[in-house]
């Protein structure tokens, strides 16, 4: 199993870096049926936003439709990586983890992560409107990157802890202060790799322009479109993936 596999390097665990990032990926790679989770969430989140727009659309009330779908969707984003982090504990503890095992389980949870989606929002908000003011915008860009690192273990503490959203931020910011090297290295390593087909169809879409083949230059750009999308999917599940076996690997709960 995954978490065995992992355990028996106990010291070299932290020293390898690429460790957790070749799990987490070969987790993916087994459990295909987890990109389903972003894939049904951003289209869950497009159709709100465009039955949002069309509902305040001349009512004068789109600022308060904006507010709404983007709490809608930080709903969504906390439900499906709930599942995803769920999922990723049954593969590690050497499981056969099911799309609907994932849902059910998210929806268990579902008032801590309401509660840690409404709180994120208000969160998001405010720095929205803080870097609207020139004086105030540094500050507010580097409050974001803060605050997306402080609350990086949030969501696997919560639906593993069961703990509330203040309990959780606390907890996490404990677990990033102590593995901040190896969370922001896994997680350049597994963008860039989410990324690669995208850059490699990028270089020859611009390739391809200089030719000056229309139908080429077009199928291409759909070509790019596409992948740009599925990269962003995967990286979505992988982002998940390693940081619940970064967490699970950390506070040792996996199955030995």
């Amino acid at each position: 199993m995954f978490f065995k596999r992992i355990k028996e390097k106990e010291d070299d665990i932290f020293k390898n870096k690429l460790e957790l990032v070749a799990t987490s990926k070969e987790i993916f790679k087994k459990n295909p049926e987890m990109i389903w989770f972003p894939f049904i969430g951003a289209i869950l989140s497009i159709v709100s936003f465009v039955l949002l727009i069309m509902i305040s659309k001349g009512s004068g009330i789109v600022v308060l439709a904006l507010i709404i779908w983007y709490l809608f969707t930080n709903i969504l984003i906390a439900f499906f990586n709930s599942a995803t982090v769920f999922c990723t504990k049954t593969a590690l503890d050497g499981g056969d983890p099911k799309f609907s095992d994932g849902i059910k389980k998210a929806f268990s949870k579902l008032n801590l992560i309401i509660n840690w989606a409404v709180f994120n929002t208000l969160v998001g908000t405010f720095m929205s409107l803080l870097s609207e003011i020139k004086i105030a915008k540094i500050f507010a860009y580097a409050g974001e990157i803060v605050w997306t690192f402080v609350t990086y273990f949030i969501i696997p503490i919560m639906v593993f802890e069961n703990k509330n959203v203040k309990d959780a931020i606390s907890e996490s910011q404990k677990l990033i202060k102590k593995n901040w090297g190896r969370s922001l290295s896994g997680e350049f390593k597994i963008s860039f790799i989410s990324y690669i087909p995208f850059i490699i169809v990028l270089l020859i879409l611009i390739f391809s322009s200089v030719l000056k083949d229309e139908f080429v230059t077009y199928s291409l750009f759909i070509l790019t479109i596409f992948v740009l999308i599925l990269g962003s999917l995967m990286n979505f599940s992988l982002r998940a993936i390693f940081c619940t076996t970064l967490y699970m690997s950390v506070k040792g709960k996996g199955k030995k």
